[in-house]
């Protein structure tokens, strides 16, 4: 089987991860080039990973190597801005946007999501909290599924508690088959995988998408003092453009703590 190749855009910290993971698939995919505009750090970067290619940019690496692959490991604000050039390749894996700067959250903040189907979901986030964990639980019918984890998963970082009257039933949990922590590695494996049968992968444009007009919603709502929905996010509502709802021009806007 031929293996991929793929290559690897801003070598900082996350490059790493990013690099580490990709060497778990050896057999699959090999790391061609990589590229940076700062040359010392791409020359640190390479040599540490053993990466025979180093370009000064995305369009002479792309000209010369001609990935499958591509990883954007660049500042989110990039991100749009290398698309363009990476026409062409097969899969683009970007890393997951943080919030740009130009807006402050509360410490604390709550939101409160309905979905088409009649599911509700509230989202917690504190700065405040000592603990520093994410928590998760799903509450259906028949069981109650919880997680919690700091930066990574396994399946016993997960608790199943059946309803009242389902105790008897054959627990869905944990499922079957080989154990995958949660990471980079997990992700890229189901990548591969896809490209190997011939199918989209599990995590699309698409998909990415609807994640990111929940978050946009849930700052709208928050500036606005009003529910949003998925419908009113369209091209021409300020926040489609920039969470905080303002133009580019405009001084930054920020969230005050309430007293």
């Amino acid at each position: 089987m031929r293996r991929r190749r793929a290559a690897i855009v801003g070598t900082g910290g996350i490059a790493g991860t990013h690099a580490r993971a990709l060497r778990a698939y050896a057999d699959q995919v090999e790391i061609v080039a990589a590229t940076d505009l700062d040359a010392g750090r791409l020359a640190a970067f390479t040599s540490q990973w053993e990466i025979p290619g180093r370009y000064p940019s995305l369009g002479d690496l792309l000209a010369a190597e001609q990935p499958d692959l591509v990883h954007l490991c660049t500042p989110p604000g990039a991100h749009a801005a290398a698309v363009p050039d990476a026409r062409g390749v097969r899969r683009i894996s970007a890393q997951a946007p943080r919030l740009a700067r130009d807006v402050e959250t509360e410490d604390v903040s709550f939101a409160h999501l309905t979905f088409a189907n009649g599911a509700v979901a509230s989202i917690v986030n504190s700065v405040l909290s000592p603990r520093e964990e994410s928590y998760l639980r799903f509450d259906f019918a028949g069981a109650t599924l919880e997680l919690s984890h700091l930066y990574g998963h396994r399946l016993d970082s997960w608790t199943y508690t059946p309803a009242p009257g389902f105790e008897q039933d054959a627990p869905p949990w944990p499922p079957s088959g080989e154990e995958v922590p949660s990471g980079h590695q997990a992700q890229f494996g189901e990548l591969f995988a896809s490209l190997r049968d011939g199918r989209r992968p599990a995590a699309t444009g698409a998909g990415l998408r609807r994640t990111l007009e929940s978050v946009t919603g849930i700052y709208a709502s928050a500036f606005t003092g009003r529910r949003v929905t998925r419908d009113g996010l369209t091209a021409d509502s300020p926040f489609y453009h920039r969470l905080n709802g303002s133009p580019a021009s405009r001084a930054r806007t920020v969230i005050r703590r309430r007293s």
